[in-house]
């Protein structure tokens, strides 16, 4: 393990465009969430053989159906909460009864999704298509093994069903790993208990190992990337050798891995057993606000950073300019002490062939750098080129949701609504932020809201309130944020109390 994160979506857009030259059966479907969905590498390899059904997820299965019947390779992809339940019916009638070589491949699975809430965290999905007959299940541990799988799913014969989440979350294998349909594999070996788990459970698994360790307790940890078909002989082995098994899943521990893995014990091993994921509930809003400084001086990000609580920076040629440099350098700076958090960078072209190019090269510094393009006409353009590249960008000086939602649907990762210009010339910049908040979560699509512009404390607040993902605060404001003349007076207080019983010291 390298300690990168990737998404796994990205690099399941990676395998879909390896696929466009490799495969020319292969065609595929989305349902208006191709940005998200990392789709449109494929889109953007071979349009000629993708299809953008819109908001019509039941629709996208019965023509992918009807394509597969017609000897076409369909991978058709959209949402969790939509691909197992809204179009249940077409996949089981459509797909799984005539056995269709239909790849269903789902994103945002899962609590990833975080603040999306109940309506947009598929907890129940694996149970629902491991039912199905002639359904292959398959949940990948990482990015490399989603790419791996969305080859192997490519040959197989007959339907499957692929979950994704939607973060970025650390590697467990090396690019180029290859992927067997129905094979769990060891990715540590134990003797006393045995962790069987799937998705980003399996590095979670890891981390507990790890704990175990540390109280003598020695716990081999199995990836079980396909559900379905179950590899038995793994399970069987396993429990043989240490005697205890616990299942991992970002998922209901009803009807999903745990589930599986505890039918097979029952009738081939019994063995003492527990199983980690939701219970018998609906999940919950719960991802917390990032904190990003918006500044170019390397001595205050160090300083904040030193506090523990920085996730990202944000930068532009005004701030660099203070700074005495130039951008790429100074960018490649931060990127440096920042390691895998983000890194936003604004380009000075105003046309989107200049942006594109300049984007490029600021997106080449480091891998956690990402590209800020001013909200105009060729800023959509620029976006959607850039995204279909992997290169995330942060559509900035936004003064309005309908901008922020343009930005959205170009692709862009994040959008940041400038709150303090609007509230200087008397307008509301807090109730433009919440309406570009809602907008945006009530369509998941996928994009982030930055607030941006933040004068004083309060605008932090009110972000937080709202739910926004980010907010980006210059350092004097973070120095208020630390600050509370009551908290002096309290510490005061109480060295004066501790010097009368102690004296001074």
């Amino acid at each position: 393990m390298s300690g990168e994160k990737l998404a796994q979506r990205s690099y399941y857009g990676k395998a879909l465009a390896k696929l466009a030259e490799t495969h020319p059966d292969v065609v595929v479907f989305d349902a208006d969430l191709a940005g998200s969905t990392k789709t449109s590498s494929f889109q953007s390899a071979a349009p000629e053989r993708f299809v953008q059904t819109g908001i019509a997820e039941s629709n996208m299965i019965g023509v992918a159906a009807g394509m597969a019947a017609s000897g076409k390779v369909a991978f058709a992809s959209t949402f969790g909460v939509f691909a197992s339940g809204r179009c249940w019916e077409q996949i089981r009638m459509a797909v799984a009864y005539p056995c269709l070589n239909v790849k269903i491949v789902a994103t945002h699975c899962g609590l990833s999704v975080g603040p999306d809430g109940a309506t947009h965290q598929a907890l129940e999905d694996i149970a629902i298509m491991r039912a199905l007959p002639n359904m292959t299940v398959v949940v990948p541990c990482d990015a490399h093994e989603a790419y791996a799988a969305t080859l192997a799913l490519a040959d197989h014969q007959g339907p499957a069903y692929m979950r994704m989440g939607r973060s970025e979350f650390p590697v467990i294998k090396e690019a180029g790993c290859g992927f067997t349909i129905g094979k769990a594999d060891t990715v540590r070996e134990g003797k006393d208990v045995s962790i069987i788990a799937c998705g980003q459970m399996v590095q979670t698994s890891l981390e507990a190992a790890a704990l175990l360790e540390k109280e003598g307790i020695s716990a081999e940890v199995i990836n079980m990337a396909t559900i379905k078909p179950l590899d038995e002989d793994a399970i069987v082995r396993t429990a043989s050798k240490t005697g205890a098994v616990v299942t991992a899943e970002e998922h209901s521990i009803i009807g999903g891995l745990g589930s599986a893995v505890a039918e097979c014990l029952a009738e081939k091993l019994p063995t003492p057993m527990g199983r980690v994921g939701t219970k018998d509930t609906f999940g919950e809003s719960g991802e917390d606000m990032r904190i990003f400084i918006d500044t170019a001086n390397l001595e205050q990000i160090k300083r904040i950073d030193s506090w523990g609580i920085l996730d990202g920076v944000t930068t532009n040629p005004s701030l660099v300019a203070k700074e005495g440099t130039d951008t790429p350098t100074r960018v490649a700076e931060i990127a440096k002490i920042l390691g895998d958090r983000p890194v936003s960078a604004e380009v000075m072209a105003l046309d989107a062939e200049g942006m594109i190019e300049e984007g490029r090269r600021l997106a080449a510094i480091a891998p956690n750098v990402n590209v800020k393009l001013p909200m105009c006409e060729a800023t959509l353009k620029a976006t959607k080129v850039l995204n279909e590249e992997g290169i995330d960008v942060n559509v900035t000086l936004i003064f309005s949701p309908l901008q922020a939602l343009l930005a959205a649907k170009a692709g862009a990762a994040y959008v940041s609504p400038f709150i303090g210009r609007l509230d200087d010339i008397g307008d509301r910049g807090n109730d433009m932020l919440a309406e570009t908040v809602q907008i945006l979560k009530n369509y998941g699509m996928g994009t982030q809201v930055i607030a941006a512009s933040i004068r004083n404390p309060m605008h932090v607040l009110d972000a937080a309130e709202m739910g926004c993902d980010i907010a980006t605060i210059p350092f004097n404001v973070l120095d208020l944020m630390l600050k509370h003349p009551k908290t002096d007076e309290g510490i005061a207080k109480f060295k004066a109390d501790y010097e009368k019983v102690n004296g001074s010291q």
